[in-house]
């Protein structure tokens, strides 16, 4: 059974430049610069039929290109309100993005975890913490809360198998789609 997931891939220079700035919060569990992306949505274990199914879906999905601004940081929770819990870099507002979000969302919802209801939230998670993480966290937030990257063109999205291991998830591209021109 997969664990699937569906996201956006980034660019080896923006993965780098985010890596930079993954450093400095005791007990920060710091996430791969192989590993950042954006998830347009989780979908969670899924039998191999219902796999098929998806990619079926998605592969049904016309989208335009489109170009994003990483932008900003923040946590969820937000900052005083309950422990932080992970820590992003931000996506700059798009319509094209919320799109194709939506358009991911839809397909197929009835496999795998259902569509969040929450308004959705585009980041790349930079690191996640275990426990309540000290007072370099906000001062971090400080540090970067200018953080932007220049535009990354969106060229398509890929369902990734991931596969939990001691070390952390490891993720495959099980299948990739292309956006229009």
């Amino acid at each position: 059974m997969p664990r699937l997931f569906i996201a956006i891939d980034l660019p080896d220079v923006a993965r780098t430049a985010m890596a930079q700035a993954c450093t400095g919060i005791a007990g920060a569990r710091w996430v791969k610069p192989s590993q950042l992306h954006l998830t347009l949505r989780f979908v969670g274990d899924v039998s191999d039929d219902a796999a098929a199914q998806l990619q079926a879906a998605l592969d049904a999905i016309r989208k335009p290109r489109l170009w994003l601004q990483v932008k900003g940081v923040g946590t969820f929770p937000p900052l005083g309100r309950k422990p932080a819990r992970v820590l992003w870099a931000g996506i700059a507002d798009n319509p094209r993005l919320l799109a194709l979000h939506d358009a991911v969302s839809t397909a197929r919802p009835d496999i795998g975890h259902p569509p969040e209801h929450a308004p959705w939230v585009p980041h790349i998670t930079l690191a996640r913490f275990a426990r309540k993480p000290g007072p370099e966290l906000a001062a971090w937030l400080k540090t970067h809360a200018a953080l932007e990257l220049p535009a990354i063109e969106v060229s398509g999205f890929h369902l990734l198998k991931s596969e939990l291991r001691r070390g952390g998830a490891v993720h495959e591209v099980a299948r990739s789609f292309e956006l229009s021109g």
